[in-house]
């Protein structure tokens, strides 16, 4: 935090410090709130501080216009990055009629006019208690932490701001590209699909897809890298939101390589809709899925996070620690079934950055 009525950023700081603790802020596509990591025993100060954090900030001028300046030089540098402005001018079609269409950091034009009066207002409307979940892992007594937060995110009497309900982005005529040009040694290239929302039960047999795909044992690396030699980098990712969502396959490659690379790609999607996976891709892809997931909830933050979201999103805090069952259960029959609906070559939408004299037409 940058300030609240009693305590001035660098007095936040020293005091967290001093409680081994840290806060901080976070911030999504769906999401607003704050984080907190500290020591048991000091448990209820720091409650008390992100509480006075969230709900008191008051957003001192000085402080506003320092971290804009350093966020309008995060952004310059990320336009210069040539995954990332792939990645914006893939989404911004993509999702185009929907806010997932825009960068979740802002772009230079919407950060420059950015004004404290502005984000106080909005802090005031949106950093309410009647708008929090809150979640709480640790060594900690259930009912005095439930006790203490209830004691200090007090509602404030208004009703919350609803949520709008938006449409996900309309079917498509046919499948679209959009060429941009970046001046550097590399193209990069993203293709991609609809895919189910977070609520969907098909996003488990989406995750064991992604990771049959991925990885350097994956179908992506051993075709296009290994055997065609077409990639610096190539993967699979997953946009996963609540109203619309994307599946990618991504690749770095030699800008006298676009249209092969290109035809790949699409052509190892293909493969995957037509094609059963084997019963040992799907085993390891289920086995590195697993061991990830619950290496994650080693830690205290990821749990808390985890619980967090899945119970803001109406899932159910249970969700977080039934992932593993649920991956278990997938068969080869819905990851296929799954790859077929998804693999729509008339719903895809690939994005080419690339050097200005590196392609001059794409067949």
């Amino acid at each position: 935090s940058k300030g609240t009525p009693t305590r001035t950023a660098e007095q936040l700081a020293r005091e967290t410090e001093s409680m081994a603790s840290h806060v901080g802020g976070m911030s999504g596509r769906n999401t607003l709130g704050g984080t907190m990591t500290a020591l048991s025993r000091y448990l209820d100060p720091c409650l008390e501080t992100l509480a006075e954090v969230l709900l008191e900030a008051t957003i001192p001028a000085d402080e506003f216009e320092r971290d804009r300046r350093v966020h309008l030089q995060d952004l310059r540098s990320r336009d210069e990055q040539l995954g990332a402005a792939n990645f914006d001018r893939f989404a911004a079609r993509f999702f185009e009629g929907h806010p997932y269409a825009m960068p979740t950091s802002g772009t230079i034009e919407s950060v420059s006019g950015l004004t404290v009066d502005a984000m106080r207002a909005f802090a005031r409307e949106r950093l309410r208690p009647e708008h929090l979940t809150i979640a709480v892992v640790g060594d900690v007594d259930a009912g005095q932490v439930a006790a203490k937060v209830e004691s200090l995110f007090k509602g404030s009497g208004g009703a919350p701001v609803e949520r709008d309900v938006l449409a996900a982005p309309a079917r498509r005529d046919g499948p679209e590209l959009i060429l941009g040009d970046l001046d550097k040694n590399q193209a990069h290239i993203i293709v991609g699909y609809p895919g189910p929302t977070l609520d969907d039960d098909d996003r488990y047999a989406l995750d064991v897809l992604h990771a049959v795909l991925s990885g350097q044992g994956g179908r992506l690396f051993m075709e296009l890298r290994d055997r065609q030699s077409l990639a610096y980098s190539v993967y699979a990712s997953i946009l996963m939101g609540v109203e619309a969502s994307s599946f990618m396959i991504n690749i770095g490659t030699s800008p006298d390589k676009i249209e092969q690379a290109l035809t790949g790609m699409v052509g190892e999607a293909r493969k995957m809709a037509s094609e059963r996976v084997r019963a040992d891709e799907l085993a390891n892809a289920k086995r590195y899925l697993i061991g990830n997931h619950d290496i994650g909830l080693q830690r205290n933050g990821s749990r808390a996070m985890s619980i967090a979201l899945n119970s803001l999103y109406g899932l159910g805090y249970r969700r977080t620690f039934e992932y593993s069952e649920h991956i278990e259960a997938v068969d080869l029959a819905q990851v296929q079934d799954l790859a077929a609906r998804i693999f729509d070559e008339s719903q895809l939408v690939a994005a080419i950055t690339k050097p200005s004299d590196g392609l001059s037409l794409i067949h």
